[in-house]
């Protein structure tokens, strides 16, 4: 909340011997998006205080290294704030009864090409946890291992490219206790599938595929029917749902959902977040 730029803030705090812990984090459980500023002359990682049986006549010992005996002594700071920002989760959504429909190309840890299944991974958690009815709709780029528990949960008639498509819809259902969890969907269907050199392009040559159009058209029309179509837990999540489309790759959800859907009175109090 200084005036002063970032970089300076930072600089002042090192020349006045304190230390700044940043954290630009993508994911909440992702422990590799935080980077820790020190003083000069604490170090790295900190050694605990070495607890001895206080002898009579014996001298007291103390830490050798500086700051062990504040770093033993007081709670980890990222701690505490992770713990009041979960205690708060409850509360923190005023529309928790408006079902929500993640759509992304990658989803941990089923795929990942940088931080875009880092993201939505932590949104399917984040928002099921704050009390929405969430679903995740990506594409089964590889067949899941039997123990990751996914079924066969229903299917849809897609026309696109002028040709009708089938395809089918695999469902798990992630638990996150106190009755709230994410229903993750994985769209079955060949465009998505036998791309061993990468996601979008060829590793080998560098080029994008030539017909990501139509496979991520495929995604967004997917998705749409998804609400529609399947019942998790023998419930349809209906038409009144908000889209969260991410990235290019679902970047036609929002069209669909008005130029198609809308216009045949279909999702007319749904909404899309882009």
């Amino acid at each position: 909340r200084s005036s002063l730029p970032a970089p300076r803030r930072v600089r002042r705090m090192l020349r006045s011997q304190e230390g700044v812990v940043v954290h630009f984090r993508a994911s909440w459980d992702d422990p590799k998006s935080c980077v820790t500023v020190r003083p000069p002359g604490v170090p790295t990682k900190f050694q605990p205080v070495q607890r001895v049986q206080r002898v009579q006549g014996a001298e007291e010992v103390k830490p050798t290294l500086p700051g062990a005996a504040l770093q033993s002594e007081q709670p980890d700071p990222v701690a505490l704030a992770i713990a009041a920002r979960e205690s708060l989760l409850a509360d923190s959504s005023k529309n928790s009864c408006v079902p929500l429909v993640i759509v992304a190309s990658e989803m941990l840890p089923w795929s990942n090409t940088g931080g875009l299944g880092r993201v939505s991974a932590s949104f399917c958690k984040q928002f099921a946890l704050r009390g929405h009815r969430t679903m995740a709709v990506s594409p089964m780029y590889n067949k899941p291992a039997a123990s990751e528990g996914f079924q066969y949960a229903g299917s849809a008639w897609i026309w696109l490219a002028g040709s009708d498509h089938e395809v089918r819809y695999m469902h798990r259902y992630e638990d996150l206790s106190d009755g709230k969890g994410c229903d993750h969907i994985l769209v079955d269907h060949n465009c998505f599938q036998n791309r061993p050199h990468g996601i979008y392009c060829d590793s080998r040559t560098g080029r994008d595929y030539e017909d990501n159009l139509f496979r991520f058209a495929m995604l967004s029309l997917a998705a749409l029917e998804a609400p529609l179509r399947i019942k998790p837990g023998g419930v349809a999540f209906g038409e009144r749902a908000v889209f969260l489309a991410n990235d290019w790759q679902s970047g036609l959800v929002p069209v669909y959902l008005f130029h198609k859907y809308r216009q045949h009175g279909v999702y007319q109090e749904a909404r899309s977040l882009y």
